[in-house]
C-alpha cells in the first residue's frame, strides 16, 4: 500500500503463519504475482475456513491479519499475549469488527458474489422456487469443497514438509532472538502435526511429525534446552525402533543420531550412544541407496564421522580415533567429489575435517581441507549460499590456516591469515548482532590474534585491548557457553591469555578481575580453581606492593576461596602453599587447615 513497514507488518507475518499451519495451506493463492498481490490486498483469503480451531482463535487471527494495519494488534507482544489467552482459555482482546465494517468488506472481496445476492435477494420475493434452488445448489457447492478439501490434505501435509524444510534451514536462526523463535514456531509445527484428524493418512503423517522433530531438536539444542532435545529425539526415535524406515525417513533419523552425539561431545550423558551410531550406520546405508537421498546422505555420513573422531579423542582411545579419521577423510572426499553443486557441504566438511587433521599434527592434510573450503566458497557460489554462510566458513577456514601456519613459526603467514579470518567474523557479528556462534567465533579469532601479535612482539595496549574485547564478546554468550564445549573452551584460553599478559605489565588490579572471571567461569573445574587462585595471589602480591591493602586483601580471600573449590573438585592444584605469595594468608584458619591437609609438596611444577 506503499507505507512504511512497522511492528504490524510483523504481527500480520506471524499470524499469516499460524494461518497456514492450521488451515495446511497459504491463506492466499493465485495463479500470478499481480493477483496474489490484489488478493492480499482485498484479504480475499484461499484457504479453507478453520473450522475446526476455537472461535477465539479465529478471531484473533482475524484481527492480526485485518487488511486495516490500524486494526491489528500494535505489537507482536499483544498478539502473543491473546494466544496465550487462547490456549489458557481466558478472554481474549480480540473483538469481531463491526456489522457494517464487515459487510462493506465482504462486498469488496467478492463483488460477483455481491450481485448474486442482490438478484437473489430479489428473486426471493418474486420466485420463492428459485431461493430453494440456491440453496441446494449452495449444499451441493458445500460438498464439493469439503471433497476437495479432503482429497488435498495429502498435498497440504506435503506444504507443511516444505515449511518446515525451508523454516528449519532458514537464516533467521541468526537473527537477535532467531533461535528461540524457530523453536516455538517448529514446536507449534509438531503439535498440529500430532493433532490431525484420526483420518489423516498415517504413514505420511508419521514421516511430516519426524521432519518436525528433527528440526526441533536441532532448535533446541540451539538455544541451550539441550535436556528438551535429548528427550524429543529419544522418543521420536522410540517411536520407529522396531521398523525399517524408507530412505527418506532413514535420513531424518540418522539425523536426530547426529543430534545425540552432538548433545554427548558437549557434556549430556546420553543412554546407549554406541546402539544409536550402529543404527545411524544402518540408516544411512538406506538412504545411500536411494538415489534422491544419496547426495544429503552422504553430507550426514561425513558429518557423522568427524563427531566419531572428536568422541574418541574424548574416550581416550587415539587408535580407535585415527581409523574414524580415516573414515572421515574417505566421506568428506566422497562429498568434495560430488560436491559441485553442494558448496556448502563441501566447505563444512572441509572446514571440520582440517581442523581435526590439525589437532592430529598433520598440518599439510589440514592446510589442504581448509584451502578446499576456500576454493568451494569462491564467488561463482553466491547465489547458493546465504551471506552468513559464507562469511562464517571463510572465517574458519582463514582461522584454521593462521593456526597452521603459527604451528609452523610463519608469523607473517598467521598474522595474514587471522587478519582475514578477523574481517570475515566481525561482518558477521555485524550482520548478525544477536548469533552466539557468531559472537564466540569472532571473540576466539581476537583471542588468537592477540596470542601472535604477543609472540611478535606486538604493542601491549594493543594486545590487552584485543583480549579484553574478545572477553567482553564471551560475557555476552554466557548461556551458550555452557552448552558448547568449543565456545567454552576459547573462553577459558581468553581469560587464560588475558591473565598471563596482565601478569607481565604488573596491573594487579586488572589481574584480580580476571582471576575472578576464571573462577565464575567454571566453579567445579579444578584447573581453572588453581590457575584463579594463583592469578589472585599474584594480583594480590602486586596491590600489596603498590600500597592497595584493602585490593590486595580480596584478592587474596578469592585466592583462598578458589584453592578450597579446587580441593572440592577432587584435584587439589600446582599451588604451593608454601609459597611466598601464600604468606598473607598463613593467619587464616580456613587456610591454616588446608595445609594441614595437604602438607606435601604439589605433584607438579607452579603454573603461571
Amino acid at each position: 500500500r506503499g507505507l512504511a513497514a512497522d511492528e504490524r507488518a510483523d504481527v500480520y507475518s506471524l499470524a499469516a503463519t499460524l494461518f497456514q499451519l492450521l488451515a495446511l495451506a497459504a491463506p492466499f493463492r493465485a495463479p500470478d504475482a499481480d493477483r496474489l498481490r490484489q488478493h492480499i490486498l482485498a484479504g480475499r483469503r484461499s484457504a479453507p475456513e478453520l473450522a475446526h480451531v476455537p472461535p477465539e482463535l479465529r478471531l484473533v487471527l482475524a484481527m492480526a491479519m485485518d487488511v486495516d494495519r490500524d486494526r491489528r494488534y500494535p505489537s507482536a507482544e499483544a498478539f502473543g499475549a491473546d494466544l496465550d489467552a487462547v490456549l489458557a482459555r481466558r478472554p481474549v482482546r480480540a473483538r469481531g469488527l463491526p456489522w457494517r465494517v464487515r459487510a462493506t468488506r465482504w462486498l469488496q472481496r467478492h463483488p460477483a458474489a455481491a450481485i448474486l445476492l442482490l438478484v437473489v435477494a430479489v428473486a426471493a420475493v418474486l420466485v420463492p422456487s428459485a431461493v430453494a434452488w440456491q440453496q441446494v445448489q449452495s449444499l451441493a457447492a458445500l460438498r464439493h469443497e469439503k471433497a476437495r478439501a479432503d482429497a488435498a490434505r495429502d498435498d497440504a501435509l506435503s506444504a507443511v514438509r516444505e515449511f518446515l524444510t525451508r523454516f528449519g534451514a532458514s537464516g533467521i536462526v541468526h537473527r537477535p532472538g532467531g533461535r528461540k523463535l524457530v523453536a516455538e514456531l517448529v514446536q507449534r509445527a509438531d503439535a498440529l502435526l500430532q493433532g490431525m484428524p484420526a483420518d489423516t493418512d498415517p504413514t505420511l503423517l508419521r514421516r511430516h511429525r519426524l521432519l518436525a522433530a528433527r528440526w526441533l531438536v536441532a532448535s533446541l539444542r540451539g538455544t541451550g534446552a539441550v535436556e528438551a532435545a535429548r528427550q524429543k529425539a529419544q522418543v521420536t526415535l522410540q517411536e520407529w525402533a522396531n521398523e525399517v524406515p524408507p530412505p527418506d525417513a532413514a535420513l531424518l533419523l540418522a539425523a536426530l543420531r547426529a543430534e545425540l552425539l552432538t548433545l554427548a561431545l558437549n557434556g549430556l550423558a546420553v543412554d546407549g550412544l554406541d546402539e544409536h551410531l550402529q543404527r545411524a550406520d544402518a540408516e544411512l546405508a538406506v538412504a545411500l541407496a536411494d538415489p534422491a537421498s544419496v547426495a544429503a546422505a552422504r553430507a550426514q555420513a561425513a558429518e557423522l564421522a568427524i563427531d566419531r573422531v572428536a568422541l574418541w579423542g574424548m574416550r581416550g582411545d587415539a587408535e580407535r580415533q585415527d581409523r574414524e579419521l580415516e573414515r572421515a577423510l574417505a566421506a568428506a572426499t566422497a562429498v568434495q567429489a560430488a560436491g559441485g553443486e553442494h558448496p556448502l557441504a563441501v566447505a563444512v566438511l572441509a572446514n571440520r575435517h582440517g581442523d581435526l587433521l590439525r589437532e592430529r599434527g598433520r598440518l599439510d592434510d589440514a592446510e589442504a581441507r581448509f584451502t578446499a573450503a576456500l576454493a568451494a566458497l569462491q564467488p561463482a557460489h553466491d547465489l547458493v549460499l546465504a551471506p552468513t554462510e559464507q562469511l562464517r566458513l571463510r572465517a574458519f577456514a582463514e582461522q584454521g590456516l593462521a593456526r597452521i601456519a603459527a604451528a609452523r613459526g610463519q608469523w607473517p603467514a598467521a598474522l595474514a591469515h587471522y587478519q582475514q579470518a578477523l574481517q570475515h567474523a566481525e561482518r558477521d557479528v555485524s550482520a548478525f548482532p544477536g548469533d552466539a556462534d557468531a559472537i564466540c567465533g569472532l571473540a576466539g579469532v581476537l583471542t588468537e590474534l592477540a596470542q601472535v601479535e604477543a609472540r611478535n612482539g606486538g604493542e601491549a595496549a594493543s594486545v590487552l585491548d584485543g583480549l579484553e574485547r574478545a572477553r567482553r564478546l564471551f560475557a555476552r554468550c554466557a548461556e551458550h557457553l555452557r552448552t558448547e564445549v568449543r565456545a567454552r573452551q576459547a573462553s577459558f584460553v581468553n581469560l587464560k591469555v588475558l591473565s598471563e599478559q596482565l601478569w607481565q605489565q604488573r596491573d594487579g588490579a586488572r589481574l584480580a578481575d580476571v582471576a575472578r572471571a576464571l573462577a565464575a567461569s567454571a566453579p567445579q573445574d579444578a584447573q581453572r580453581q588453581s590457575m584463579a587462585a594463583w592469578r589472585s595471589l599474584q594480583a594480590a602480591a602486586m596491590l600489596a606492593d603498590a600500597g592497595e591493602g584493602e585490593a590486595a586483601a580480596a584478592a587474596d580471600a578469592d585466592a583462598l576461596a578458589a584453592l578450597l573449590a579446587c580441593e572440592a573438585a577432587g584435584w587439589f592444584a600446582p599451588v604451593d602453599l608454601a609459597a611466598k605469595e601464600c604468606a598473607r594468608l598463613a593467619a587464616e584458619p580456613a587456610f591454616q587447615a588446608l595445609r594441614a591437609r595437604h602438607p606435601s609438596p604439589p605433584r607438579s611444577g607452579r603454573s603461571r
